[in-house]
């Protein structure tokens, strides 16, 4: 198993390149090879996904480019609303496992209420029993923990190593295809001019 990290060749080579160049366009460059960098572990997420409906599988995807801070840039990938909202709530439920069955009394804050404390009257604030002890028994007798599908954990344990290979590939076909693109617009601007 790959782990959570990712070990990327080539890294430093790409960071020279994109030293010369301004941070507007070096910003715009990783942005596009990390976005494209996450298209293997998206698809591979795809595949492991659990289809009922197919809902789950195509709202996942590389999620837009955000700055944690001045030095990291983040794509995250997972369902379009996120986790445990939007139209695939259920989608951290299925990746990492959840409860079923009724397990607690449902009114878990009741208003204040007299109770009888040593033969004194007294306020409380807490549950009001609205189940008698045996349904409370038969209720956490009924529930059950549904294991996780680890659908992006093994998304991104299969796919990292490929993923990182295809950052630097994009980082440094995103360089070279500026640095053409600002060669020829001089080359055009000199022959104009001559």
């Amino acid at each position: 198993m790959a782990g959570t990290s990712i070990t990327v060749t080539g890294l430093r080579e790409a960071q020279q390149m994109l030293a010369g160049l301004a941070s507007e366009v070096q910003a715009k460059i990783l942005r596009k090879a990390l976005r494209e960098a996450a298209m293997p572990i998206v698809t591979a997420a795809m595949e492991n996904a659990p289809v009922k409906t197919g809902k789950l599988m195509y709202n996942l995807g590389a999620l837009p480019a955000r700055n944690l801070d001045a030095n990291t840039i983040s794509v995250p990938i997972g369902p379009a609303g996120g986790w445990f909202h939007g139209k695939v709530f259920y989608a951290g439920m299925q990746e990492w496992g959840f409860t079923t069955g009724v397990k607690h009394n449902k009114n878990a804050r009741g208003p204040k209420r007299l109770r009888m404390v040593g033969g004194d009257l007294a306020w409380m604030q807490g549950r009001r029993p609205n189940r008698t002890p045996k349904q409370m028994k038969e209720a956490y007798a009924s529930a059950s923990y549904k294991a996780g599908k680890f659908f992006m954990t093994r998304a991104f344990d299969e796919r990292a190593e490929e993923s990182g290979a295809l950052f630097v590939w994009n980082l440094r076909d995103g360089v070279d295809r500026y640095v053409g693109s600002q060669t020829r617009a001089a080359a055009r601007t000199a022959k104009g001019s001559a």
